[in-house]
């Protein structure tokens, strides 16, 4: 069995993601071109980052330092209209 490239193997869970949405009747659509730009958007924002970046973990996992920071500039934001935002959590960097 030869291995997929991770271009594939992300293809193929944004299309099971899709799937999943469609068959559990969600009410809010979840079409494959919202999928594929919601990837684009999170790459080119450094929100997921390529394996040889972060030490072996899988293609698409999240950048925790970049998710933290996320956070804590959105926490006052939120805060403001009167909305909570969990902590996060230490770095174990």
């Amino acid at each position: 069995m030869q291995a997929r490239k991770p271009l594939q193997l992300l293809r193929s869970r944004l299309d099971w993601c899709v799937t999943l949405n469609q068959n559990y009747r969600s009410p809010f659509p979840y079409p494959i071109a919202q999928a594929r730009s919601g990837l684009e958007v999170m790459k080119r924002d450094g929100l997921v980052e390529n394996p040889a970046s972060m030490r072996g973990a899988p293609y698409g996992a999240f950048d925790p330092d970049r998710v933290t920071r996320m956070l804590d500039i959105l926490r006052p934001i939120y805060g403001g209209q009167r909305k909570t935002v969990p902590p996060t959590r230490p770095r174990t960097r």
